[in-house]
């Protein structure tokens, strides 16, 4: 058998030897290798938690669109909510079901975690476009959520103005989210994932150096320069 996959402890050797009729159980362990994988037990843990908070954060951002929809009366309420609170659901489950972390996961699992979660954050943006009817088919609705946080502005919707007052909103709610970052957002509103914040936010942040850190909090950092941008906002 290979090395590292089962392997006799050495007092269990011994005996066997002194006792041949005797059948001991091997020890069996894991190949050395698999705590060096990238999805090793800790890492995976580490992948599925991180999108926990953010997906309650963005199926809250849903349940915003509600009021909007009441107002105008177009229609959209109902479907807005049941979103909302889908989207809620599930990062509320992910949330319970994987506990924080005791040991922080590896560094490179970083940059996994901020691709998971730009992908999975878009995959449930397009629910709100495709549940309203505003977009039937998926493509238009993921490059509308992806343009939206990505914040890059383009649309494939000929004229916005016949869009739901809702879906109007929706969109705008994930062009303010894009224009600050998600995983940016997350780190200034979450006070502890179990992951290490700096390991992200270079992940995130283009150009940032990761080599070096600053003096300063950089939580606080982030914090300071969201309250500028809700300032900005308003």
């Amino acid at each position: 058998m290979e090395k590292g996959i089962v392997h006799y402890d050495k007092q269990l050797s011994n005996a066997s030897q002194e006792h041949p009729k005797i059948t001991f159980i091997k020890k069996k362990t894991l190949p050395a290798t698999f705590n060096h994988m990238l999805l090793s037990p800790k890492n995976l843990k580490a992948l599925l938690r991180a999108p926990a908070i953010p997906l309650m954060g963005e199926g809250g951002a849903m349940l915003l669109c509600v009021p909007a929809a009441l107002h105008f009366a177009d229609g959209t309420a109902w479907t807005m909510a049941a979103c909302g609170l889908f989207v809620l659901l599930i990062g509320l489950l992910l949330h319970v079901s994987t506990p924080r972390l005791s040991q922080q996961p590896e560094t490179r699992i970083s940059y996994l975690i901020v691709a998971f979660l730009w992908l999975l954050f878009t995959l449930f943006a397009t629910l709100p476009f495709m549940a309203t009817g505003a977009l039937t088919q998926f493509s238009p609705a993921f490059f509308e959520a992806m343009s939206g946080l990505t914040s890059t502005g383009a649309t494939v919707v000929s004229d916005t103005e016949t869009l739901p007052a809702s879906i109007i909103l929706w969109r705008s709610v994930t062009q303010w989210i894009g224009g600050y970052g998600i995983v940016v957002l997350v780190l200034a509103v979450v006070p502890s994932l179990g992951i290490n914040k700096y390991s992200l936010y270079t992940a995130e942040a283009s150009g940032a150096d990761n080599t070096s850190k600053a003096t300063t909090s950089m939580a606080a950092t982030i914090r300071q320069t969201l309250v500028a941008y809700f300032a900005l906002t308003l």
